[in-house]
C-alpha cells in the first residue's frame, strides 16, 4: 500500500485490537493462491512498503482484506524497532526485529486447509502483537471458532462456548451451549507494548464428539497456558450424552470453541476445522507462525504430507490427480508434477549413435527426494530384467539422458525405475 497506517491504534486478532480471530471462515474464496500450511512470515526480509494487502484489498498467498470497511483494508511492512524476549519455544530464536506488518481494517489469511487439504493439527497460531486496547468487544461479521482482544485493563478477552449448568441456566440441560466473552486473569500488557500470543487448537481429542466440540489454549510471552473458570480440565470432556454431566471438566485452560456445541445459539455447527487467521482494527504484528504438531491419523507430517500439501491434490496418496497413470506417490519419488499429465516418468526416446544407446526418459527434482534412478535392461520382454546403472543423478530440465556404451548385439529393452523410497 502507498498510504499509511495508525500503528498505535488497536488491532484485533479474530485476532482483533489487535484483536485476533482464527478459525473456520465462511465463504472461502476458491483461490488457486492460499497460504500453504504450515507456513510463517517474518516480514525481516521485506522492504519497507511492501504491500501484504494493498487498498482494495488484495494480496498474495492467502492474504486479502474487506476494502469495503471504513477506513479499509490495508497491510503494508514499515520499519520498527523492539528488543523484547521472551523464554519458551518462541519460533524464530534470536530475530532481530527491525521490520513488523502493520494493518488496519479486516485483514485475513486464508489457508490450505481442511477441505481443501488434509488437516494436521493440532493447530497453533504464534505471533508478535503489538498492544492496543479495545473499550468494547469488537463486532464479528462471522463466527469464529475463536477471537482475541486486550481490553482497558490490559487483560486479552477471549471469545469462546461452555456448556450450562442448572446454577446459571435454571432448568438447562447438561448440553446447552453459551457463547460468550471471557476476560483473562494475567499481568496487565502495557498499551503500546509488543506481547506473543500463542493459540493451540486441539481437533484430535474430543473422541466421538470431536465433530462438535473442539478447543484451545491461550498462551502469554512464552507462559503455561492461561486457567479460567469456564475453561475445561482437557479437551476430552468426560461428560456425554448418557454420562457425567461436562460442567465437572471446568476450571482449566481448555476454551471450548466459539462455534461448538450441538445446541449452540450462534449457529453451532459440525465438522469446523481450522481455515484462517483474521486481524481487525488497527495495529502491527510480527513474526506470524501457523504451525501443527500432529495429523488426523496421530501421525506427524512427513516430507511427502508437506509435497503433498504444496500442490492443488485431492485423491491423496494412491490416487492419480492428473490422470497420467502414475499415483501421487509415485509422482512424489520421480519428482514428476502431479497436477500435469504430461510430467510422467517414463521413456520418451531411443537412439543408437556410435555404438552408444542413448536413452531419454523424463524425471523431476519437484520434490524433496534426490534418491538417484536405476535402470534395467533386457534382451527379451518376457525375459529377466538386469539392473545396467543404479546411480543416474536426477536432471533439473525435466528430462534424462542416459548412455548404454556397451549394448547387447541383438535387441535391447530399456527401463528406469524410481527409487525405493524417500
Amino acid at each position: 500500500m502507498q498510504g499509511s497506517i495508525n500503528s498505535g491504534a488497536s488491532l484485533a486478532l479474530r485476532m482483533t485490537g489487535v484483536a485476533v480471530v482464527a478459525g473456520f471462515l465462511c465463504g472461502m474464496p476458491a483461490s488457486a493462491a492460499l497460504s500453504q500450511f504450515p507456513t510463517n512470515w517474518s516480514f525481516e526480509a521485506d522492504a519497507p512498503g511492501t504491500e501484504y494487502v494493498d487498498e482494495n484489498g488484495q494480496g498474495p498467498d492467502g492474504w486479502g482484506g474487506d476494502a469495503s470497511t471504513a477506513p479499509g483494508a490495508m497491510a503494508v511492512v514499515t520499519e520498527e524497532s523492539y528488543s523484547h524476549q521472551y523464554s519458551g519455544p518462541f519460533p524464530l530464536p534470536g530475530q532481530t526485529h527491525t521490520k513488523v506488518l502493520a494493518c488496519e481494517g479486516s485483514i485475513s489469511n486464508i489457508f490450505e486447509t481442511y477441505p481443501v487439504k488434509t488437516l494436521f493439527t493440532n493447530v497453533t497460531v504464534d505471533l508478535m502483537i503489538k498492544a492496543g486496547y479495545y473499550n468494547i468487544p469488537p463486532a464479528l461479521d462471522t463466527n469464529p471458532q475463536l477471537a482475541a482482544y486486550v481490553n482497558t485493563a490490559g487483560h486479552l478477552v477471549v471469545k469462546h462456548a461452555y456448556y450450562l449448568d442448572a446454577d446459571e441456566e435454571p432448568g438447562a440441560t447438561k448440553w446447552l451451549v453459551k457463547v460468550t466473552w471471557t476476560e483473562l486473569d494475567h499481568d496487565p500488557i502495557p498499551l503500546g507494548d509488543w506481547a506473543r500470543l500463542t493459540l493451540t487448537m486441539d481437533y484430535l481429542s474430543s473422541g466421538s464428539f470431536e465433530d462438535v466440540e473442539h478447543f484451545y489454549t491461550v498462551a502469554l510471552n512464552g507462559g503455561a497456558p492461561i486457567t479460567n473458570a469456564v475453561a475445561y480440565v482437557s479437551p476430552m470432556l468426560t461428560g456425554g450424552p448418557l454420562g457425567d454431566d461436562p460442567t465437572f471438566d471446568r476450571g482449566g485452560s481448555w476454551f471450548m470453541t466459539a462455534d461448538a456445541g450441538g445446541d449452540n445459539p450462534e449457529g453451532g455447527a459440525r465438522n469446523k476445522w481450522f481455515t484462517s487467521i483474521e486481524l481487525q482494527g488497527a495495529g502491527s504484528i510480527d513474526d506470524l507462525v501457523v504451525s501443527a504438531t500432529g495429523s488426523r491419523d496421530g501421525d506427524l507430517p512427513t516430507a511427502f504430507d508437506d509435497w503433498y500439501d504444496s500442490w492443488p491434490l485431492t485423491e491423496g496418496r494412491d490416487g492419480d490427480d492428473d490422470n497420467d497413470g502414475a499415483s501421487n506417490w509415485e509422482e512424489y519419488l520421480a519428482g514428476t508434477i502431479p497436477v500435469n499429465s504430461a510430467s510422467v516418468f517414463r521413456v520418451i526416446a531411443q537412439m543408437m549413435l556410435d555404438g552408444t544407446n542413448w536413452i531419454t526418459f523424463m524425471d523431476g527434482t519437484n520434490s524433496p527426494v534426490t534418491t538417484a534412478f536405476r535402470m534395467y535392461r533386457s534382451t527379451n520382454l518376457l525375459g529377466t530384467w538386469e539392473m545396467v546403472d543404479g546411480s543416474i543423478p536426477r536432471s533439473t530440465t525435466g528430462n534424462n539422458l542416459w548412455p548404454d556404451g556397451s549394448p547387447p548385439a541383438g535387441p535391447a529393452f530399456y527401463q528406469p525405475r524410481l527409487p525405493d523410497s524417500d
